[in-house]
């Protein structure tokens, strides 16, 4: 084999020194990098911010934010809740129409619509009544469960005025109606707007 020429040994030594000097320059320019972002604590021990963490000014914003967080309440406690509002809404809409036209069949309609928002209403308040078991009596909660209770009560004597014959529902049934669907809208909005405290409250 050939060997090498003089210069080219020189310029293979002159890129290997240029490759070393540069990986030196490059540690040395990470370890003062580095060095820029250490601090020291109250005990003299050189640690990262990273490793000091926040400052409690700041750890308690965090603690905060983690309160403040919004939990709604559940999916099926959701669900029932909006299935009940268009039953009522519904059995009030009947009425009226019953109320207008005088044909007996929307007094029929009405009172299937508000017999199945009973259903949906008792599972509401059964869920509301667990909740408050749960996570303790609370204002949000308490106000719910409240809100359903007297939805449901108003809405079982609305049923039970459509038991009646014909026009004997009237004006008693179109009342009740309009009052439990502006509850059941209420009560709706109450849980849906619900705010619970977070994982850390």
């Amino acid at each position: 084999m050939a060997r090498p020429a003089a210069g080219e040994v020189n310029d293979a030594d002159a890129s290997m020194r240029l490759r070393t000097f540069t990986v030196d320059q490059a540690l040395r320019t990470c370890d003062a990098r580095g060095r820029e972002y250490m601090s020291l604590t109250h005990d003299g021990i050189q640690r990262s911010p990273a490793e000091n963490g926040p400052k409690p000014r700041e750890r308690n914003m965090v603690v905060g934010q983690i309160r403040m967080h919004p939990r709604p309440v559940g999916r099926f406690h959701a669900f029932v809740l909006a299935a009940m509002v268009p039953l009522f809404l519904g059995a009030w809409l009947c009425d009226f129409a019953y109320w207008s036209s005088h044909q007996i069949e929307w007094s029929n309609f009405a009172s299937w619509l508000t017999a199945g928002g009973l259903v949906f209403g008792a599972v509401a308040l059964l869920c509301a009544l667990v909740d408050i078991a749960r996570a303790g009596a609370r204002g949000a909660s308490l106000t719910l469960a409240l809100l359903l209770l007297v939805t449901w009560v108003l809405g079982f004597i609305n049923a039970l005025v459509h038991a009646r014959d014909a026009w004997a529902v009237m004006p008693t049934g179109l009342i009740l109606s309009v009052i439990v669907a502006l509850l059941a809208c209420v009560s709706a909005f109450v849980g849906f707007t619900h705010l619970r405290a977070g994982a850390m409250s």
